[in-house]
C-alpha cells in the first residue's frame, strides 16, 4: 500500500437484498458504505427485476462511489444481468452472474 492512502477494511460485509424488502436490505448497505465498509450484496432474490430494481442497485453504486467503498452485487439471476445489458448498465454495476445450476461447485483444488 502507499503512503497516503488510507488503508481499507479487510472484512467484506455481506447483505442479502430483498431480505425484509429491498428498501431494507438497501438502507443496510447505505449505513455500513457510509461507514467505510466493502459490502458484497447478494441480489440472487431479485428474481423479478424491473426498473425501480434497477434504480435502487445504481443509487447504491453511486452511494458507494461517494463514499470511496467497494460494492459488489453477487448471484444475480439472468433475468437481472439481462435486463442490466439491455439497458447498456452492466459495466456500471459491477454485477456477478449466478453460476448455472448444473455447474458443479468446485470444492477441491485441482491436482
Amino acid at each position: 500500500m502507499s503512503p497516503g492512502r488510507p488503508q481499507r477494511h479487510m472484512d467484506v460485509k455481506t447483505v442479502v437484498f430483498g431480505a425484509g424488502g429491498p428498501e431494507r436490505a438497501a438502507a443496510a448497505v447505505r449505513a455500513l458504505l457510509g461507514a467505510g465498509a466493502d459490502v458484497e450484496c447478494d441480489v440472487g432474490s431479485v428474481v423479478a427485476p424491473d426498473a425501480r430494481a434497477v434504480d435502487t442497485l445504481l443509487r447504491l453504486v453511486l452511494h458507494a462511489r461517494r463514499c470511496g467503498a467497494r460494492l459488489r452485487f453477487v448471484g444475480a439471476p439472468q433475468r437481472l444481468t439481462d435486463l442490466l445489458v439491455a439497458c447498456g448498465l452492466d459495466g456500471v454495476a459491477g454485477i456477478e452472474p449466478r453460476p448455472p445450476p448444473d455447474q458443479p461447485k468446485n470444492t477441491e483444488a485441482s491436482a
